[in-house]
């Protein structure tokens, strides 16, 4: 669920290899298009490797598989809005 009127908190790293070991907090700020949101992002290749985690302007909780979305074919990129939800493992999908 959505709660409005409060910061989104996500996890972030910035590539495949950072997100192996070194993970940061971040705060999801600033004007988003009209229709989206602020979700905490995670973002999967074709081979199912992790490649980044952050706080990602979308305009739905849930997942797509590239190239829907305009994601790298094959690409599954998951979408949730509660603090630190995209923590990388299957209770974050």
């Amino acid at each position: 669920m959505r709660r409005y009127g409060f910061t989104l908190r996500c996890y972030h790293c910035g590539d495949a290899v950072e997100c192996e070991g070194m993970w940061h907090e971040m705060t999801c700020e600033g004007d988003v298009q009209p229709g989206n949101s602020w979700y905490c992002g995670e973002y999967r290749d074709q081979n199912n490797v992790l490649q980044t985690v952050n706080c990602s302007e979308w305009n739905a909780a849930g997942c797509v598989t590239g190239p829907e979305g305009g994601f790298p074919d094959g690409w599954d990129v998951c979408f949730c809005d509660w603090d630190f939800c995209n923590a990388g493992d299957e209770k974050s999908r």
